[in-house]
């Protein structure tokens, strides 16, 4: 009540009312603490016309963000950004996350049969959290959605704005794919639930100034996914605690987890620790070592490469052979050939038409070579 006594001011939202409050603060000679939510960029592509009133937003933040006396802020990305674009002079910002409670979260399995037992998931559960918004990547999250019919999405966030949001977005909550439900706000109990039963948290927004849902995945252990924007540089790191993507495709690409097919970048195997348990994965992991499957997708099969290699190579055994450089006992040969057989994955898929052939040099010394016939 801005009726009652006090000794300090802590503002967390803008608009008149904060602006009287603050200059009333002020003119009291009370000191205001302004927490800064909200942005230019953290507004567009949200409500509808949000992209038009981000000015006066920026206007209003500006005026705010600098009559204030001291101000906080819930990451070092977001004090930069006001530092760069919002203050007239320095001031001194105070970087304190918004936090969550770990006990809470801690909760969760608890929590999953009162989730499972309300919307009685039978396939693997991905979930996110927050207001449908545009800037929340809402459209490239049915994208995703529509690649994985095998997987339950859930989108966890108020629906009471649908309609201050775009047609568009509007479309997408009242027909969205069958594999995907909006709950829209739900008891916390049930959120932590949900939390306990997916198997991924996938936050796929444009732009945040920290992600009080993205703290709440990593309280509750649950592997996290999201855009790689910079407000995540100082805290979230790729391959750790999280798994980072540049784009929508790089969320996309065939890898096989509990079974089921989940999607990432082919770009970020290279974080991934394959462990292979028989003799096909050992040289599957091989193959992604050696960049052969990239090789494939960008270069192709390249049949005609291939054939002059297979003749310079069939001219090279002709010259070993006549020059009687080559040893010939087709026992030994033939043994030598079930061992290669034995171990070598003999098929990579990568559409070769030649045979494994062993041949034996007549050397004392231990050498060997590959020919790529």
């Amino acid at each position: 009540d801005p009726k009652d006594d006090y000794d300090i001011v802590h503002i967390n939202t803008i608009g008149i009312k904060s602006w009287k409050m603050l200059k009333k603060a002020k003119k009291a000679k009370k000191p205001v603490v302004y927490h800064t939510h909200t942005t230019y960029e953290d507004f567009r592509g949200s409500v509808k016309f949000s992209n038009q009133l981000a000015p006066i937003i920026k206007f209003w933040v500006k005026k705010l963000y600098n009559n204030a006396d001291y101000l906080i802020t819930p990451t070092e990305y977001t004090k930069k950004l006001i530092e760069k674009k919002y203050l007239k002079s320095p001031k001194e910002i105070r970087v304190i996350s918004n936090g969550v409670s770990n006990k809470k979260f801690s909760e969760k399995d608890q929590l999953k049969d009162k989730f499972l037992k309300e919307y009685k998931i039978n396939k693997p559960l991905i979930i996110t959290a927050g207001l449908p918004f545009e800037r929340k990547g809402i459209k490239d999250f049915v994208k995703i959605v529509e690649k994985c019919p095998d997987y339950q999405f859930l989108w966890f966030g108020s629906s009471s704005i649908k309609s201050m949001l775009p047609k568009k977005i509007q479309k997408i909550i009242d027909s969205p794919p069958k594999n995907l439900i909006f709950p829209g706000y739900v008891d916390k109990d049930i959120l932590i639930g949900a939390f306990g039963a997916a198997k991924t948290f996938l936050f796929m927004t444009y732009e945040e100034n920290e992600g009080i849902v993205v703290l709440e995945a990593l309280s509750s252990k649950l592997p996290l996914v999201v855009r790689d924007i910079p407000v995540y540089d100082n805290w979230l790191s790729d391959g750790k605690n999280c798994f980072k993507a540049k784009d929508n495709e790089e969320l996309y690409a065939a890898v096989n987890i509990n079974n089921p097919q989940v999607g990432i970048p082919y770009s970020l195997f290279g974080i991934l620790n394959l462990e292979p348990t028989d003799n096909k994965s050992f040289w599957e992991s091989k193959a992604f070592q050696a960049d052969l499957y990239r090789t494939l997708i960008y270069k192709g099969y390249q049949y005609n490469l291939r054939e002059e290699l297979k003749e310079e190579a069939a001219d090279y055994i002709n010259k070993m052979n006549n020059s009687h450089l080559l040893y010939e006992d087709s026992y030994i040969e033939d043994y030598v050939n079930s061992i290669f057989a034995s171990v070598i994955y003999q098929s990579f898929n990568d559409k070769r038409t030649e045979n494994l052939n062993v041949h034996i040099l007549k050397s004392p010394n231990p050498d060997s070579y590959m020919q790529p016939d």
